[in-house]
């Protein structure tokens, strides 16, 4: 053992040597006897001094027992009972100055809990506070209305000025109603035919030279319905609304029924109507995009027999598909040279057809190709190929352009490795 000696017991000799006074409390955690006694009996064995506590001050209770453990073995076994009391004793006030200290931090915590509760309880007063002025605000503007929305004591209706300055709330529509209301919008959109006015032609030559954008509302009608009696269309068939689109040419009529709409939507219906009109008119037709996967490349979109072939092989009405390109822009579907297939987009007329070739597989060239509903792409900016804008917005339009076809610093319209795709 090391040659720092502990002095003896108070029972042998040794001299009297002042220690250290420890300052804090007995902690309330630990019986208050047990720390008495250690306190004591360090005391008397002249390991503390009187009048302290040995709560506070760790280091000297550690330097007691590091003390007792470097004194000489024979020193040690002399005293054996001394020492290990004084160990035990000493171990005793460590864990009351612990507890000290751990009941410090809870009762801190307690403190800011309380503290905090109170700020909390102020802050839930003033939200109380504030929700009475809301609610006396409320109660004073709907005081307001209910004077402005009712006659006075004479009981004198409301002057113009006085109902139009009082703002009604919009009354909220339930689902049923949202969705009765839908229908009815697509009704009305099915029922309707747009057409485009030549202004210099006139729907009846032989009895005046002029155009339709002289004529009323009341007069297109008539004349209208006179043309489809002339190219005997169903005669239940006619038109009852006509409006004018505002610096433009267009009509937009109303027939007096979905079905009615759609026998002049059919391409020879359509062309006979316009001919009968002297070509005063030409109805824009609602076309609706399909895209037709795995087409064989030898189909021919520009080609109207191969348009008719199909409408042929799968029963669908005559001229019911307008138009027909490839998707990948080129003339024959082929973006290598040993390509089969292709994706076919297709413009049908008539909304039931196309959701008819969505749930029918079409048949091409003796091969049956599943159509879906075509998807807009994004607008495309042709100088950087960035999507969402267009060049006279491009953020890049300082910079150099990119080339569409290969990815270059060029334009795309003068690319110079025409057959270097970037994709």
């Amino acid at each position: 053992m090391s040659q720092n000696r502990l002095s003896a017991p108070s029972n042998s000799p040794q001299p009297q040597t002042s220690r250290p006074t420890l300052r804090s409390q007995a902690t309330v955690d630990l019986p208050k006897k047990k720390t008495n006694e250690a306190e004591a009996f360090l005391v008397k064995h002249k390991y503390l001094t009187s009048g302290g506590s040995a709560s506070s001050n760790r280091s000297i209770l550690y330097n007691i027992i590091e003390t007792i453990t470097d004194t000489e073995r024979k020193d040690y076994t002399a005293h054996f009972q001394v020492y290990n009391e004084a160990i035990k004793h000493a171990i005793t006030l460590l864990k009351a100055a612990d507890d000290e200290n751990t009941n410090q931090e809870i009762s801190k915590t307690v403190n800011n809990a309380l503290t905090n509760l109170g700020l909390t309880t102020q802050i839930e007063e003033r939200l109380d506070n504030i929700q009475e002025e809301i609610t006396s605000k409320f109660k004073e503007l709907a005081h307001q209305l209910e004077t402005k929305t009712t006659v006075n004591s004479t009981n004198r209706p409301l002057t113009y000025a006085e109902a139009t300055s009082t703002q009604m709330p919009t009354p909220e529509l339930s689902p049923e109603l949202n969705r009765q209301r839908l229908r009815s919008h697509v009704q009305v959109k099915n029922r309707q035919l747009l057409f485009r006015v030549n202004p210099d032609k006139s729907p009846n030559p032989n009895k005046s030279d002029d155009p339709l954008t002289k004529y009323n509302d009341i007069d297109i009608l008539n004349l209208f319905n006179e043309i489809l009696r002339k190219i005997e269309a169903p005669t239940d068939l006619e038109f009852v609304i006509v409006s004018r689109y505002k610096n433009t040419n267009n009509l937009l009529t109303e027939m007096n029924s979905p079905a009615a709409a759609k026998w002049p939507r059919n391409i020879i219906n359509s062309t006979q109507f316009e001919t009968t009109a002297n070509g005063a008119i030409d109805l824009i037709q609602r076309e609706y995009g399909l895209a037709i996967n795995f087409v064989p490349v030898y189909f021919k979109p520009k080609d109207e027999n191969d348009l008719r072939e199909i409408e042929s092989i799968n029963e669908l009405p005559v001229c019911s598909i307008s138009k027909a390109r490839w998707a990948n822009g080129t003339d024959d579907g082929k973006k290598k040279p040993n390509q089969l297939s292709a994706t076919l987009l297709l413009k049908v007329n008539d909304p039931d057809v196309a959701n008819d070739m969505i749930v029918k597989e079409l048949r091409v060239k003796g091969k049956r190709c599943p159509a879906t509903k075509q998807i807009q792409e994004p607008l495309t900016c042709f100088h950087c190929q960035g999507i969402h804008h267009t060049t006279h917005t491009c953020p890049q339009i300082e910079g150099a352009p990119t080339c569409g076809n290969c990815g270059g610093e060029h334009r795309t319209k003068g690319c110079p490795n025409p057959d270097k795709k970037h994709y």
